[in-house]
């Protein structure tokens, strides 16, 4: 453990150990700040479970209110529908010194508060699958008057897998579109790529090769190169050349307008999800 380090000794519980539960603990473990013995899990289904403690060798409890119990740091990984559910049967069992971090798409703060006391330390984040390479953007909303120690270690768990950005609690349904789901369409995009380039006479693994370096260039480009989009891109496109030819079909197969309309039917669905 790294001195000044502010999750040493914390006890983190996972409520709900999917997908995303399971990339947020691999990725805090390979950070090193946090321990495996100081990582809880727990699950409705069993034999998930059983699996999960086989795969990131963290301690299983019991039930839910076990974990409560056991845990420092609550980390609500359930899916939206059981929520309510899952909060009725902790509420008993939460106090004010224990952190409670939501990641449920379209879960706002308000809900959470029916279930605890005023003094609720309430956060709630949209983080990605990113998380698992320790590249995950995090969008943190938190509840009023947090002090400045509770963010300090919600930065620490969430910096740990990648890079923070705090938002207003309005803005959570487009980020949740965004960088949530944002990860599938990248991959998406990709794998069309990939497909299309083994048509055209490639490799499967040339193709993924050249393709996924590809995209890391251009993000690198983007990101740290500070190169603004459009110039990159007419910095790819010569008159008359080949991006050209691609941009054509886009544009005339209205690519841009799919995307928009894509991140506003994710958006749409996160503010159905939503509950008051």
């Amino acid at each position: 453990m790294k001195k000044g380090n502010v999750l040493s000794g914390k006890k983190i519980g996972f409520l709900g150990a999917g997908n995303m539960a399971t990339s947020i603990i691999q990725g805090l473990i390979a950070s090193k700040k946090v321990k495996r013995d100081q990582i809880y899990i727990s699950d409705k289904d069993r034999r998930k479970r059983t699996a999960k403690k086989r795969l990131l060798k963290v301690k299983v409890a019991k039930n839910n209110i076990d974990l409560i119990n056991s845990s420092d740091i609550v980390i609500l990984c359930v899916k939206p529908q059981d929520i309510e559910g899952t909060l009725k049967e902790i509420q008993t069992t939460y106090n004010k010194d224990k952190i409670i971090i939501s990641i449920i798409a379209g879960v706002k703060l308000s809900l959470l508060s029916r279930y605890v006391s005023k003094d609720a330390k309430l956060i709630r984040v949209m983080p990605n699958i990113g998380s698992l390479a320790q590249e995950s953007i995090t969008a943190i909303n938190y509840s009023k008057n947090l002090d400045s120690k509770t963010k300090k270690i919600v930065e620490s768990i969430f910096n740990a897998v990648g890079e923070t950005e705090e938002i207003d609690e309005k803005q959570m349904d487009i980020v949740t579109a965004l960088s949530g789901s944002g990860p599938a369409y990248i991959a998406y995009m990709l794998n069309s790529l990939i497909k299309a380039s083994i048509k055209e006479g490639l490799s499967k693994s040339k193709a993924q090769h050249l393709s996924f370096q590809m995209a890391k260039g251009a993000i690198e480009l983007l990101k740290e190169k500070k190169i603004e989009i459009e110039d990159l891109i007419k910095m790819v496109t010569s008159k008359g050349g080949t991006t050209e030819a691609a941009l054509k079909v886009f544009n005339k197969r209205g690519l841009n307008k799919i995307i928009i309309e894509a991140v506003k039917a994710a958006t749409k669905k996160s503010k159905e999800l939503s509950r008051l």
